[in-house]
């Protein structure tokens, strides 16, 4: 069995692709990212639960205008949802309990520009990519409160609201791609993002960590 594997990692490093790289190719795929998270904190005279997931979706296409030169589209869809929870016990002279939720959901517009650096035929090949992104951005979040004094009432408060807001912002990055046969390859990205909100002052910038996948269609030239 160990045979074989290094047959087959010597086939993948070594033999030619032939990868679609040439002028009047598509290039079509994707990548997903998913997140969960929970914590569970006991403080005297009560408890706090949180949870969050994060879903998002960014499927893409372009077209080869020239050798290993590409420019396309992307999407992005994106889905935050979170849930906080704070309870009093039994210890608390205070009966009180407050459940916060919130949605946050995502639709982007992306072109882009690819280039690749390596000669079409090599089975790993190096990529840099540029994009613009436009984003809108809606969020709705409910809070309902409830509490009873020593010996009075209970009370009991409720709240809503919806908000939405747009950003435009830059991307680079680039990595290998890892043609496991002439039309699919592994992709691998390290890069540098930055936006600012049409409504807001302040800009956020971060680092891209990415694992996508390509699939190169058409006959060329």
């Amino acid at each position: 069995m160990r045979t074989a594997a290094l047959i087959a990692i010597f086939s993948i490093l070594y033999c030619p692709a032939h990868s679609q790289l040439d002028k009047g190719q598509w290039l079509t795929g994707g990548s997903g990212r998913f997140g969960h998270s929970k914590t569970d904190v006991d403080y005297p005279g009560g408890n706090q639960e949180s949870s969050s997931t994060y879903l998002e979706f960014l499927p893409g296409g372009g077209y080869f205008f020239a050798d290993k030169f590409c420019a396309g589209l992307r999407l992005s869809v994106s889905n935050v949802t979170s849930k906080q929870e704070i309870r009093s016990n039994a210890s608390s002279p205070i009966l009180f309990s407050a459940v916060a939720k919130s949605e946050i959901s995502g639709f982007g517009i992306s072109p882009f520009v690819r280039y690749y650096f390596l000669k079409k035929s090599s089975k790993i090949n190096l990529f840099a990519d540029a994009s613009y992104l436009y984003e809108d951005t809606k969020q709705e979040y409910r809070q309902r409160q409830e509490s009873t004094p020593p010996g009075g009432m209970p009370s009991i408060s409720e709240s809503f609201s919806k908000t939405s807001s747009t950003s435009n912002g830059f991307s680079i990055a680039a990595g290998p791609a890892f043609f496991l046969n002439p039309k699919v390859a592994i992709e691998l990205s390290v890069g540098y993002t930055t936006s600012k909100g049409d409504d807001s002052e302040a800009k956020e910038t971060g680092i891209l960590l990415g694992v996508g996948f390509a699939i190169h269609l058409g006959k060329g030239k």
